[in-house]
């Protein structure tokens, strides 16, 4: 009798066991473990930063373009899968084993992911929950109740895109690597016994993703995942090529926000190579010289090279949604709580000196008790009414207000706001040091950066890469 999802816990420790005593001794180097030894594994890189891929390096593993991945690891897919065909040819596999070997289910954007988890989570419990019978009259009074809501909440729930992928409810297949070949549910383990761990072609299916660069789920025998201290996997990555992450080549949407804020974009800040092709910067002082001729470098997979090119820190994204975030919360709030009706009962005049004799009027009043966002000034900014709102909020407040602000979400759901405490006036000093007077957009962006960098290492929790590591072989847990 094997567990499900509806077992138990003491029947899903029973079955874990069995299931640990039943995988092959043999796998054990060929195989990674994702449920408890290497939760992190595509999350995060060498240094304990949550990552998510540039779109950039990504290329298709279907004709439509549905299911994608990492450009070296989708070649390396398909080699394996070519040689899985012509053995099922010759009869080495039978050709019910996995199926047709395409991939099920790949890459994820994690914009998307996070505010679908954003909407049902947070801004729905938080607006029509949360501050029912609360006293918010400003934009000020509603940034305290969503700090106590983040104190109450991120015990059970993550708060920020950060939280959200390094906790389970985030799966490791937004990394681009990993490859599930068939829709099944990884709890199913009467599946995974039967179908895989006892048949006989299931110890040569894992040695032969070892020649192709891959490893298995140890929890999902039809999961493949990207082995990078492989010498074949590693050969691959060199035949691709790799730019610095500001390079003008990228895919301007390697930054994508949610789908309902695309308008809200910051071309200006994030893209400082906009003007090239937009005209959005009055010049190009701000693109280094040499990007015009460089031809990149090949992909490699020792140190954090890999993260530091092809991935992007998941705190970038997420500081950029969590102004839009605050803004889209205060507008919607403001939008149901601004303006209501009230009666108010005023005597007109009086008979016989007697209030009983009296009359009244009745008259309704529109009261205003939240403060409205400033307005916007649409001499300085597009005709985008939203962008220009947002542009407004954003200007009157401040990166210094939001940075801070930011940290301190992020230090409460980590718990740690000692750390806050004592770290938010050098996090301040590292986007002052590096932004300068912000004459050109990639100072300011080199300034956040420095400052969300600092903010990450000071709140890091992902213990994934112990001194005297295998430097190709990280993300193990101490």
């Amino acid at each position: 009798m094997y567990s499900t999802n509806f077992s138990k816990p003491s029947e899903f420790f029973k079955d874990r066991e069995e299931y640990n005593s039943t995988y092959p001794k043999y796998a054990d180097k060929r195989t990674y473990d994702l449920w408890t030894k290497r939760v992190y594994y595509g999350k995060t890189d060498t240094k304990g930063r949550a990552v998510f891929p540039i779109e950039y390096y990504l290329a298709n593993l279907d004709k439509e373009g549905a299911k994608r991945g990492l450009n070296f690891v989708t070649d390396a897919f398909f080699e394996l899968k070519d040689f899985v065909q012509r053995a099922k040819n010759k009869n080495a596999f039978t050709t019910q084993f996995l199926g047709l070997f395409d991939v099920a289910r790949a890459w994820a954007a994690l914009p998307a992911a996070y505010d679908t988890y954003f909407t049902n989570f947070i801004f729905d419990p938080f607006l029509n929950t949360y501050l029912q019978n609360k006293n918010v009259t400003s934009f000020e009074c509603m940034v305290k109740e969503y700090v106590k809501f983040a104190r109450t909440m991120s015990t059970s729930i993550p708060i920020t895109e950060v939280g959200y992928v390094l906790s389970s409810r985030c799966n490791n297949k937004m990394s681009g690597f990993i490859f599930d070949l068939l829709p099944l549910s990884h709890a199913n383990t009467e599946t995974k016994v039967e179908d895989y761990l006892k048949s006989f072609e299931y110890g040569n299916f894992i040695n032969l993703c070892k020649n192709f660069g891959f490893r298995v789920n140890k929890n999902a025998p039809w999961q493949l995942i990207a082995d990078f201290s492989s010498g074949a996997m590693q050969d691959y990555a060199k035949e691709h090529i790799a730019f610095p992450p500001d390079y003008p080549a990228l895919d301007e949407n390697y930054m994508p926000l949610p789908f309902h804020l695309k308008t809200l974009i910051e071309p200006e800040i994030w893209m400082p190579w906009a003007s090239k092709k937009s005209g959005m910067l009055e010049s190009d002082k701000a693109l280094p010289l040499w990007w015009n001729a460089y031809d990149g470098d090949p992909i490699t997979l020792n140190e954090n090279n890999l993260f530091d090119y092809c991935y992007r820190p998941v705190a970038e994204l997420d500081y950029i949604n969590f102004k839009k975030y605050l803004f889209i919360l205060y507008t919607h709030y403001y939008s149901v709580n601004a303006t209501y009706s009230t009666k108010r009962v005023n005597v007109s005049s009086f008979n016989y000196g007697s209030p009983c004799f009296a009359n009244y009027d009745t008259i309704i009043i529109n009261e205003l008790p939240v403060t409205p966002l400033p307005s916007p000034d649409f001499d300085e900014f597009s005709d985008n009414a939203l962008n220009v709102e947002f542009l407004t909020f954003a200007k009157k407040y401040g990166e210094k207000y939001f940075l801070d602000l930011y940290f301190k979400i992020r230090a409460v759901e980590a718990r740690k706001e000692k750390t806050y405490k004592t770290g938010r006036k050098n996090m301040l000093k590292y986007y002052e040091l590096f932004s300068g007077a912000a004459t050109t957009p990639y100072q300011v962006r080199l300034g956040l950066q420095k400052a969300l960098a600092y903010i990450d290492y000071q709140l890091i929790t992902t213990d994934v890469y112990p001194k005297g590591q295998n430097e190709f072989d990280p993300y193990f847990l101490k």
